[in-house]
């Protein structure tokens, strides 16, 4: 009878882990995070920048055929440039 319940309420081989082990530390304090959000922010910052020193720029005009200069929304023919074009 001993073996029968050993076998049936033994120990498992899939065991859970103790909830203590499951758990994070909790040493994690405010200003450890702010320092770690910090440093994430001027590393965010550094790729972006260098990122945009590599970027090329340029200009590119397309030209709109004259039958086209209307605006689709209200049919209107008086177009003016856009803000920042010359």
């Amino acid at each position: 009878m001993a073996a029968l319940e050993r076998r049936l309420f033994g120990t498992k081989t899939e065991k859970l882990r103790p909830v203590a082990k499951e758990l994070k530390p909790s040493s994690t304090r405010a200003e450890d995070e702010a320092t770690r959000a910090a440093s994430a922010l001027r590393t965010r910052r550094a790729r972006a920048a260098r990122k945009a020193a590599v970027a090329v720029e340029r200009e590119v005009h397309h030209e709109v055929p004259a039958e086209d200069w209307r605006c689709p929304a209200c049919g209107g023919e008086t177009l003016e440039p856009l803000v920042g074009s010359s």
